[in-house]
């Protein structure tokens, strides 16, 4: 009469531990998309925006890191202004041709200002298109050290273009990497800051 008790008692635990077992692996980190970068990431209109970030040496103020992305096959498009609760940027549009990439942290033409520019801070922004997309995300501020010692400080040089097809193996390196110019960059004047 013992072994029947038993398996009760083994089936009644396994009754009670199913659910429990049962529930692992789901919502955790791994089931996420993981982004190994410092920026944040953007792709949900038709100019993406890649590994965004502020790089700042005292605060303040900031240059902006990114790639901007446009992805339609045959009409440019601009960056026309960037937005937030407590940010100013400069207003300075960044041409964005088609099918191209325009890689900001090499050219520091976009400066960001305002009290919540601080090293570990992230920072609401919205990104204006001439298009008519409009991106809201938070975008991290980091020191201008290690990896981003390169960056340059606000209101310094043009941007640098690459074909779209080498943009998404740049996208995902470091603020500090160049790009080649393509044949169809065009000079654009610097940015100045508010």
């Amino acid at each position: 009469m013992k072994r029947p008790l038993r398996r009760r008692f083994a089936l009644a635990a396994l009754l009670l531990v199913t659910p429990l077992v049962g529930a692992c692996g789901f919502n955790y980190q791994t089931d996420e998309v993981y982004q190994p970068a410092t920026g944040t990431d953007n792709r949900t209109g038709q100019v993406y925006i890649l590994n965004a970030m502020v790089v700042t040496v005292g605060g303040k103020q900031g240059t902006f890191a990114g790639t901007l992305v446009n992805e339609n096959q045959t009409r440019a498009d601009k960056l026309v202004g960037i937005t937030g609760p407590s940010i100013q940027g400069s207003t300075t549009p960044v041409p964005l041709p088609p099918n191209q990439a325009v890689n900001l942290a090499d050219s520091g033409q976009i400066t960001i200002s305002g009290p919540d520019i601080k090293a570990g801070y992230m920072v609401p922004m919205t990104f204006e298109f001439a298009n008519g997309q409009s991106t809201q995300m938070d975008v991290p501020v980091v020191s201008r050290t290690g990896a981003y010692a390169n960056v340059p400080l606000p209101g310094s040089g043009g941007p640098s273009m690459t074909p779209l097809s080498s943009a998404s193996a740049s996208s995902s390196a470091s603020p500090s990497s160049s790009s080649s110019p393509s044949p169809s960059a065009s000079p654009s004047a610097s940015a100045s800051s508010q």
